[in-house]
Order: structure tokens, then C-alpha cells, then sequence
């Protein structure tokens, strides 16, 4: 399951490059967070290593998401730009056009079964769950999830299944068996997801017993 890091915080990239993540994904909401313009922002995270950098497309009207689409592109220097494009009737029109420009495409904001079934048919690389939202509006985003993914297996469908909006270390464990092809977190639980007592306790014991080894 590739690890993609949910962050536009440049120190954050910076220390997550340091782990195995497989990129980094953001949304206007993320990048809200940060207080540099977004151009510079963009720009200043452009320098950060060479993985993959997500951006979502805000619009939903054609000519103004393809407007913002190349507007990312032009951005972006030393990477793929992973293009998160929201799920709408536009969408689909500007998928095709997008799809040999080198962009990574990734539709994003499907809550469920039907949305998916839909969107599987265009030719997009990612389709991205939000798995913590639907369970928060009273679904069960871990099973959406499931079902979506046994669906691609079904129907031999190559697009990746990303689980987004995870909430906790149980949701990243509970996607991770639901048989997601990725998951977007954010840094703080990519910090938590390393934390384990009992690896803690074996590794203090490795080392004290190697203390006594080596003192023979």
C-alpha cells in the first residue's frame, strides 16, 4: 500500500521524505492551513526531493478546472503533478483531454458504490475515498471502501484505490485490510503509525540484553 503524506507544511515534507512515502497529496483545506502565498508555497515545496505532489482542481465548471489544471502544471519544475480532480459531471469531460499530459489523475471525493462504478469507466489512475468523511455522515467508509475495491478486482479494473480522510491509526489499519492501494495521511499519524509498546519493550530489551553480550 503506497503511503502518501496529506500535508502542505514544507518542514513536514521534509521530515516525511525521510520515511517511505510515495508522495505528497494536498487540498485547498491543507494548503489553507500554511500562511505563504500558494505560488510560492507550490513553488518552495517544488525544491523538496522529486515524489509526486498533489493538487486538487477547487472548480467544477470545465474551462476553469482545466484552467486550473495547467495552472498546477506550470507550477511544478521537478515532479509529476498528481492532479486531484473532484467528482463531477465535468470531470469526465476534462479527463480525456488531461490524460496524455503527464499528469497523474486522481478523481477524488467518491462516497460510494454507485459514484465509483461510474467513475472506474473513465481512464483515470487514482479514485480517492473518503473514508472518514462518509463514516462521519453516518456510513461505514471502511466497508465503501471494501466494496469499492473488490469491484475493481471484479471487473479487472487497474485504477488505484486511495483511502482519504483517515482519521486514527484503527482507520489506517482498517483500509490497510480493506485492501486499499493507498492511503493519504497526515503527518502526525504518519508519526503515530510508527509508535507501537511493544516494539518499544523488545527493542530496550534487545539492547540491554546486547549490553550484557558485549560485556563478556
Amino acid at each position: 500500500m503506497e503511503i502518501y503524506l496529506a500535508s502542505a507544511n514544507p518542514d513536514e515534507i521534509r521530515q516525511a521524505y525521510k520515511l517511505p512515502i510515495a508522495g505528497v497529496l494536498t487540498n485547498s483545506s491543507i494548503i489553507s492551513k500554511e500562511k505563504t502565498a500558494f505560488p510560492e508555497l507550490v513553488k518552495e515545496i517544488d525544491q523538496i526531493g522529486s515524489l509526486p505532489f498533489g493538487l486538487q482542481i477547487a472548480a467544477t465548471e470545465e474551462h476553469q478546472m482545466m484552467k486550473e489544471a495547467f495552472l498546477f502544471q506550470s507550477l511544478l519544475q521537478n515532479r509529476v503533478l498528481h492532479l486531484k480532480i473532484p467528482f463531477c459531471p465535468d470531470a469526465f469531460k476534462i479527463i480525456p483531454d488531461l490524460r496524455h499530459t503527464g499528469m497523474v489523475l486522481n478523481l477524488t471525493g467518491v462516497s460510494t458504490l454507485a459514484q465509483a462504478c461510474i467513475a472506474l469507466e473513465s481512464p483515470i489512475d487514482y479514485l480517492s475515498i473518503y473514508v472518514g468523511r462518509v463514516t462521519n455522515a453516518g456510513g461505514d467508509g471502511v466497508r465503501t471502501l471494501k466494496d469499492i475495491k473488490q469491484y475493481t478486482v471484479y471487473h479487472n479494473k487497474r485504477t488505484q484505490i486511495v483511502a482519504a480522510s483517515i482519521r486514527n491509526t484503527e482507520h489506517l489499519e482498517e483500509v490497510a485490510a480493506a485492501g486499499a492501494d493507498a492511503v493519504a495521511i497526515p503527518y502526525q499519524l504518519l508519526l503515530e503509525a510508527l509508535e507501537s509498546q511493544v516494539t518499544q519493550d523488545s527493542v530496550e530489551g534487545f539492547k540491554q540484553d546486547w549490553q550484557k553480550v558485549a560485556q563478556r
